[in-house]
């Protein structure tokens, strides 16, 4: 009976060990990478969060372009890497912008920094109007920067900020397209409540 009781135990303690094993996902390269070749959401919490982004900047940058899915893996690399939103992705973010410019301008858009405000401005002066849309959407969308920020970087963030300012507002006045003339209007009242 004692046997018995200690197999039972044994398979009920293994039973509760098992769900915790399998959600174990190592953190990397080839790991991350398949993640990121699927077109449904995946959930990388599952991921070191310490790990997570060296390797997604590492993916990013050596991925080889005539890899299989390599662009969509590029572009879900520099997604996942916004939404972890670490002072890194900024640098890979502003290097990307030029094969990737929607969704790098879009995440540099989230980050309360000079460095992100300065690459994003020269894009509301290009031929595609979209492009100009989704350049104003981005600085429509810059944060705060943060309270306990020291001074120095605040007032550098408020400089790039306001440079962005004057940068819409003399573009308004020569853009022809209604739609980003209308969210050059927006930005203007949102960039200066949010980020001022």
């Amino acid at each position: 009976m004692k046997k018995i009781f200690i197999i039972l135990a044994s398979i009920v303690v293994l039973a509760g060990l098992l769900p915790s094993m399998a959600m174990a996902v190592p953190t990397d390269y080839d790991t991350v990478r398949r993640f990121l070749t699927s077109v449904d959401f995946q959930d990388y919490s599952e991921f070191d969060q310490d790990l997570l982004p060296g390797i997604l900047i590492d993916i990013i940058e050596n991925d080889p372009e005539d890899a299989e899915y390599h662009e969509r893996v590029l572009e879900s690399a520099l997604v996942v890497l916004g939404q972890l939103h670490v002072d890194e992705a900024i640098d890979v973010l502003i290097d990307n912008l030029e094969g990737n410019t929607t969704t790098c301008l879009y995440w540099l858009g989230t980050f309360a920094s000079p460095d992100a405000v300065n690459a994003i401005v020269p894009w509301i002066e290009n031929d595609d109007a979209s492009i100009r849309y989704e350049a104003v959407s981005a600085l429509s969308t810059l944060p705060a920067m943060d309270e306990d920020a020291e001074e120095e970087a605040v007032e550098e963030y408020e400089e790039a900020v306001m440079a962005a300012l004057e940068a819409i507002y003399n573009a308004m006045s020569d853009e022809e397209d209604e739609d980003v003339r209308s969210i050059m209007s927006e930005a203007l009242v949102s960039i200066s409540t949010n980020t001022l």
